[in-house]
């Protein structure tokens, strides 16, 4: 049990640096990229430490504090994205306002009078 339990410690110390990772990648608007592969090991991670986490009043109630701090850092990270995605909205909003006005200044017939020159002449 001293093993499984050294082991698990490991595993939620991994989970922890995981998290963590995944805010400063959030905060620095790092590529999706990053975040995926982020994501991806710490689902890996869930899964490994599943088959280790000890069944209820198997000692597992030592493990409680680390994984509450586990909790709070991954609410934080998933606050942080959900900061970053309304930011990504907002801008993605915006840029198709612009694409729609020019659209509509094209279909105008406006621009046909427009005329494009070179400045250096």
């Amino acid at each position: 049990m001293a093993g499984c339990s050294g082991k698990l410690r490991t595993l939620l110390g991994r989970w922890l640096e995981l998290v963590e990772i995944q805010k400063e990648a959030i905060q620095r608007r790092a590529p999706v990229e990053t975040l995926q592969a982020v994501i991806g090991a710490k689902e890996e991670l869930k899964e490994e430490v599943a088959q280790v986490l000890p069944g209820p009043g198997n000692g597992g109630s030592s493990f409680t504090p680390l994984l509450k701090q586990i909790f709070e850092r991954e609410k934080q990270a998933q606050e942080l994205l959900t900061g970053w995605l309304g930011e990504l909205r907002e801008e993605i909003a915006r840029l198709h306002q612009g694409q729609e006005a020019m659209h509509a200044y094209l279909k105008t017939g406006a621009a046909s009078g427009a005329r494009f020159f070179d400045k250096r002449r």
